[in-house]
């Protein structure tokens, strides 16, 4: 079969796209060169806000745009929302925060950009969000935290979650933690179940139990159903937290307090079903102590959790070692032993085309190492055609 070359058959569509795109990309720039930004400072970063030709509407209505990266973003593909937006009379702004995922330093920022623009500018107190690519952890997160502020939010296929992109390995370090730390106090919040043990339908149980077991009730179907309804809260929570566990190891003490609760709960019961009423309200007692602890530690753990990722990044310690390498790092890396296979490749290809260019010129050579050395070169040559296109990825 015969090989297809593929830079033959590559180079004209290339030429295509390069000539579709020169074209685009001049109808874009025509566009944009009708949209002025006006560069400003605010807490220490570059800004800017594009107003509208003319004021339509009182306070005036905006959109903040992320991520403002250089002179890239927002970029020349915005423009033809951007002249939508103008001539409406909605004008738009961003700010520079750099890679801050949505970390607290980086929603500062967007603060004070929206305190300056209302009070100075005469902007309207509800701004719309366009969040594009990773602009989505950083608009969505100060969404989040001012939610009074907010009139809608839409985005281009926007970034929501850390751990897709940038990945915990590149994002730790706008939140100083390390990875693991990042991965621990997300986990926590992300829990489910520590929501729930934190949440006002168990507490309101733990008290009415509470009340019952300080009244010294000995109604038996009384202590029953509290005893079934406590013991199924702390059985769920306990199952469920023990299939997390392996990314919430430090929380095995909430998980032991769940278990034990479990156990005095479920004796309880037996004690009740058996006419044992003072046997099983002491039991129930017991199974509330170790049930308030776990309540308590589960508020403890989630409050510590919150308050890492809403503090303002501290250096991390000198003496701290990642447990990995960034992504990134890694990436260059395996980018990096890439290139040196493919160059040992390239180098075996020229010494096998040497090889072959002496045996035709020699021209009594046997047909079957002329056809061998001929195949030799042929398998280098397509390792390095399929090295390439990963390499390239990397890179």
């Amino acid at each position: 079969m015969k090989k297809i070359d593929l830079r033959a058959v590559m180079a004209p569509l290339l030429g295509l796209l390069l000539l579709l795109g020169g074209r685009l990309d001049g109808a874009q720039q025509d566009a944009a060169a009708e949209i002025r930004k006006e560069p400003f400072a605010v807490a220490g970063h570059q800004a800017f806000v594009i107003r509208p030709p003319e004021k339509k509407i009182e306070p005036i209505p905006w959109v903040l745009y992320a991520p403002t990266l250089g002179t890239n973003l927002p970029g020349k593909s915005e423009a033809w929302m951007f002249e939508r937006f103008l001539s409406a009379g909605i004008a738009i702004a961003g700010v520079n925060v750099g890679e801050s995922y949505g970390s607290p330093a980086g929603r500062k920022t967007y603060t004070a950009l929206y305190e300056k623009l209302v009070k100075d500018e005469g902007f309207d107190t509800k701004v719309s969000l366009l969040a594009r690519s990773r602009g989505g952890l950083m608009l969505y997160c100060w969404a989040a935290e001012n939610p009074e502020k907010i009139r809608c939010i839409t985005g281009i296929y926007p970034v929501c979650n850390l751990a897709s992109y940038p990945g915990l390995g590149r994002a730790c370090g706008a939140y100083g933690m390390t990875q693991g730390q990042l991965a621990e106090a997300l986990a926590i919040l992300d829990s489910r179940e520590l929501a729930e043990l934190e949440g006002s339908e168990l507490e309101d149980l733990v008290g009415k139990a509470a009340a019952l077991a300080e009244a010294g009730s000995m109604d038996l179907e009384l202590i029953a159903m509290r005893a079934r309804l406590l013991l199924d809260a702390a059985l769920r929570a306990s199952r469920e937290l023990s299939r997390r566990l392996g990314g919430l190891r430090s929380r095995a003490d909430i998980l032991a307090h769940l278990e034990a609760a479990a156990g005095r709960f479920s004796s309880s019961l037996e004690r009740a079903m058996a006419g044992d009423a003072e046997g099983a309200l002491a039991l129930l007692v017991e199974g509330l102590t170790r049930m308030e602890q776990a309540v308590a530690l589960a508020k403890k753990a989630r409050a510590e959790a919150r308050g890492r990722l809403e503090a303002p990044a501290a250096a991390l310690d000198a003496g701290t070692k990642p447990a990995e390498r960034s992504e990134l790092s890694r990436e260059l890396e395996s980018a990096r032993r890439e290139m040196e296979k493919l160059l040992e490749l390239e180098k075996l290809r020229k010494e096998a085309s040497g090889l072959l260019e002496k045996l035709l010129a020699e021209g009594d050579n046997d047909p079957g190492q002329l056809a061998e050395a001929a195949a030799a070169q042929e398998e280098l040559a397509s390792g390095i055609e399929n090295r390439v296109p990963a390499t390239n990825l990397l890179i």
